[in-house]
């Protein structure tokens, strides 16, 4: 085992940077996997599909001749606002009865769903922001895919902890919001590999990652451990004796959205039947931390992982619901799905931002 943890920590050097689904970036990745794979010796297929991304996210805010760095929200930009600043402990509050929100730029604590963006524009809302957690730089973060055909853009950006406190005290004033960028239809592709088992049967059991980042964040955690790891699960049962078919996917587009998995889940409908379980790596990598599990499926799968992580000495906190990643589309038409990620430590803390950098 220790050759394939070897190579995945050869992998993830290698890999570490940017890795936005539909640039150069991410065509720079794919020619990695590619060699590791040809080292390996398994062959691979490539699965296209669109999506729409936003590149230059840069911007600021202007309010009584102060100047704010944002990260403007990804499929937001370009933007060029003007309008009174307000502040909402949640989106809620926004939406009450007797709040105006015309030319208004929300401060919001929590995140608003897509269902409020929905709303608040509706209402004449010209923007929002979205602080980070405290000590954590800015977020690249994004609208919806679907919010380009319900015509339903809107500019935001994150800002950091401390600057959405500075701005507590100039609520009620004229703020100015500028977001730089370009948003477009782009072409990314997931990696596929398959491993054939020696009984004659159409089950399967999927193994998944997601290989992209977001916008300026190399992805140590998010997640290149994740598909590091798949690396060298890939190296350890190659060759080996399965009983099922064992099938590798390592998804693009899932900061933009899912939209690898949900184009493969979708593309492959009526094959889904044969899935017996899936495990869907994503977030990994801190040395200091620990495993947790999510279940998406019956009580039967439950017991199973746990008595696994029971009989190797490992603990794991194991719970049963939904974990935002890859395996949601999967999730939605009935596939089994475990999904694992190690938390609890600086790299898990710094995704989604410049500093998920690792040890290496």
């Amino acid at each position: 085992m220790k050759d394939c943890i070897d190579l995945a920590l050869s992998f993830i050097r290698e890999l570490g940077g940017e890795r936005v689904a539909g640039t150069s970036h991410e065509e720079r990745a794919r020619s990695i996997f590619k060699k590791y794979f040809r080292e390996i010796g398994v062959e691979y297929r490539e699965d296209p599909f669109e999506l729409y991304i936003s590149d230059g996210l840069e911007g600021y805010l202007e309010i009584d001749n102060k100047k704010i760095d944002i990260r403007p929200f990804g499929l937001s930009v370009p933007y060029d606002i003007e309008g009174e600043l307000v502040y909402f402990d949640h989106p809620e509050e926004a939406l009450a009865l007797n709040v105006y929100l015309q030319n208004k730029i929300c401060l919001f604590a929590l995140r608003p769903s897509y269902e409020d963006i929905l709303k608040i524009k509706k209402r004449g809302c010209k923007g929002f922001l979205l602080p980070a957690p405290p000590y954590r730089d800015l977020l690249s973060l994004h609208l919806q895919q679907k919010a380009i055909k319900d015509n339903a853009i809107i500019p935001a950006a994150s800002i950091k902890y401390e600057d959405a406190v500075f701005l507590l005290d100039h609520t009620g004033k004229k703020a100015k919001l500028k977001g730089f960028g370009n948003t477009f239809k782009t072409r990314a592709f997931n990696l596929e590999v398959m491993l054939k088992g020696k009984s004659v049967t159409s089950e399967e059991v999927l193994i998944t990652g997601h290989y992209d980042t977001v916008p300026f964040s190399p992805g140590f955690s998010d997640n290149g451990a994740g598909v590091a790891t798949m690396i060298a699960l890939l190296k350890h049962f190659y060759g080996r004796p399965l009983k099922r078919n064992l099938r590798f996917v390592f998804f693009s587009g899932e900061e933009w959205g899912l939209c690898g998995s949900f184009t493969y889940a979708e593309k492959r409908k009526d094959d889904l039947k044969n899935i017996v379980c899936g495990v869907n790596l994503d977030v990994g990598g801190a040395p200091v931390g620990h495993v947790m599990a999510r279940i998406t499926g019956d009580e039967k799968i439950k017991s199973v992982v746990e008595g696994y992580w029971k009989e190797s000495g490992i603990h794991v906190e194991v719970k049963k619901g939904i974990y935002s990643s890859d395996s949601v589309p999967f999730a939605k038409e009935g596939v089994p799905f475990v999904n694992l990620a190690r938390v609890g430590g600086l790299a898990s803390f710094n995704i989604h931002t410049k500093n998920d950098r690792g040890f290496y």
